[in-house]
């Protein structure tokens, strides 16, 4: 059931993935090529979210929550992923853009 979606969205939930990789593999495998998007909503360390996060950061640590510090470009290039753009948002989050080539 491969490359069968337009586009894939997912907002907040790379960083509760034990293997965030793998779970953007799997997505890249849906995507229809060339032209199927996928559209994340992530936060990161230095934006204001994450700022607001940081001193929770060794609580979710030890009980295996939210890794917020990831880096999501790098995970996504270490997918396969290509033309990467980013953009930031209100809120101190950040919208990927990737096109499935």
């Amino acid at each position: 059931q491969e490359k069968r979606f337009d586009t894939i969205i997912d907002t907040f939930s790379l960083c509760v993935f034990p293997q965030p990789v793998i779970a953007l593999q799997e997505a890249r495998k849906l995507l229809k090529t060339p032209g199927g998007k996928l559209l994340l909503l992530e936060h990161n360390e230095g934006s204001l979210l994450g700022t607001v996060l940081n001193p929770t950061r060794n609580i979710g640590s030890v009980i295996g929550t939210c890794r917020y510090h990831d880096d999501v470009v790098g995970l996504l290039k270490a997918a396969g992923f290509q033309n990467i753009v980013c953009k930031s948002v209100a809120g101190g989050g950040f919208l990927v853009e990737v096109v499935a080539s």
